[in-house]
Parts: structure tokens; C-alpha cells; sequence
């Protein structure tokens, strides 16, 4: 009759020990185990406001892990790691500049890793060309980027466009490189007009506001 053969992993402090039971007879062996590696999948550029997720799913280690994650972000962010103790944490950078985000395992023996993931984040300004209104045909509309915003407080430029309009239109968008264009609703129907700011280093999405003009 063929010996059978099983092995048990046993894990104690710094130490792990395999015992091989072959036929009746045991043996205790001792293994050195594996070394925890710690790793960041993310990406290594984000822009101010938007979430950044990182995911730690990909670390290694004996038995089941523990995550701790931690960051150092630019001067003047208020920004907060999410879920930091698990194997998925985010955050939303506030401000432009450097995040260094870090995550430490500790494994079933008690060894640990860390892993660093630099983010370069950029400001994105954000364009806020006024509220959708209703005006009278031939009314001057004025259109107001005052609430646009950089978040370093940089300045910003101007870009106002039409991007749809009454096809019978002949309105001229006024200051179409200003904080304040304008222009007159020549004729019953919808304007949509877009918006976008710089700061000199990037510039923001377009944001649009609809006029429509009706009959006195």
C-alpha cells in the first residue's frame, strides 16, 4: 500500500512551518517565507477637483493583508485619503501640485511593505457663464463670466461663442474676449452660447447658457 503524503502551513510570528506527514512518521520543516511587495496601480496625473482612485488589489504577501494608505499633498490642500484601510482608496485633489500617496501591507507574519505613487495634479479653471433666461425679442442681452473661477486664483481669459442659434439670426456676440459679452435677440427663438476661461496653463471645459427669446 502506497504511503500517503499531506502537508500542513503553519504560520507563527516570523516564522513559518510546513508539516509533511508521510506514511506515520512527521517532519517539521521550516520555510522561509515570501516577502510582502506593495503596489499602487493609479494615475500619475489628475487635474484639481476630480476623484483619483488607486487601487492596491495587486499586493502580495503571506495570508490575508492588512492596507493602510497615507499621502502628503502641496501646500495649502485640504484634500482627505478615502477608505484608507482598504485595498481601494481615492481622493480629490484641491489644489494644483505634487500628492505623494503611499500604501503600507503587513502580512500574516507581521512583515511589511510600503509602496510610494507620485500624482502631478494640475488647476483646471471652471467656467460659469450665468443661469438659462427667457427675453423679450430685441432685448440686449448681457452675459456674465464673473463666477468663473481658477482654483489657485489665477486670472483668467475670456472665450464666449455661440454654438447654436435661430437660423434667421444676424446677432454679433459683443466682447466675445471679455468677462461680459452681449447681444441682441433679433428674432423669436434659442441661443445656446458657450463659454470657456484660461489661466494661462490650461483651459477649462466649455460651459454653455441658453437665452430664448419670445414675442412681447
Amino acid at each position: 500500500m502506497a504511503n500517503s503524503f499531506h502537508s500542513t502551513r503553519i504560520w507563527l510570528t516570523g516564522l513559518l512551518l510546513v508539516l509533511t506527514a508521510c506514511g506515520g512518521s512527521h517532519k517539521a520543516e521550516e520555510v522561509e517565507p515570501e516577502a510582502p511587495v506593495a503596489r499602487i496601480l493609479g494615475p500619475s496625473t489628475g487635474q484639481s477637483g476630480q476623484r483619483v482612485e488607486l487601487d492596491g488589489t495587486g499586493s502580495t504577501g503571506e495570508g490575508s493583508l492588512v492596507y493602510t494608505w497615507e499621502f502628503d499633498g502641496p501646500a495649502g490642500s485640504d484634500a482627505a485619503l478615502w477608505t484608507s484601510d482598504s485595498d481601494i482608496a481615492w481622493l480629490i485633489p484641491d489644489v494644483a501640485g505634487r500628492y505623494e500617496v503611499r500604501l503600507t501591507i503587513r502580512d500574516a507574519m507581521g512583515a511589511t511593505d510600503t509602496a510610494v505613487h507620485p500624482i502631478s495634479v494640475v488647476a483646471i479653471p471652471v467656467a460659469r457663464p450665468g443661469l438659462d433666461r427667457l427675453v423679450e425679442v430685441g432685448s440686449e442681452v448681457v452675459l456674465d463670466g464673473s463666477e468663473s473661477r481658477d482654483p489657485a486664483g489665477a486670472p483668467l481669459s475670456f472665450r464666449w461663442e455661440f454654438v447654436s442659434r435661430p437660423e434667421e439670426s444676424a446677432a454679433t456676440l459683443i466682447g466675445s474676449r471679455e468677462e461680459r459679452a452681449r447681444f441682441t435677440a433679433d428674432v423669436v427663438g434659442t441661443w445656446v452660447v458657450g463659454l470657456m476661461v484660461d489661466n494661462g496653463t490650461e483651459p477649462s471645459e466649455t460651459a454653455l447658457v441658453s437665452i430664448i427669446a419670445h414675442d412681447p
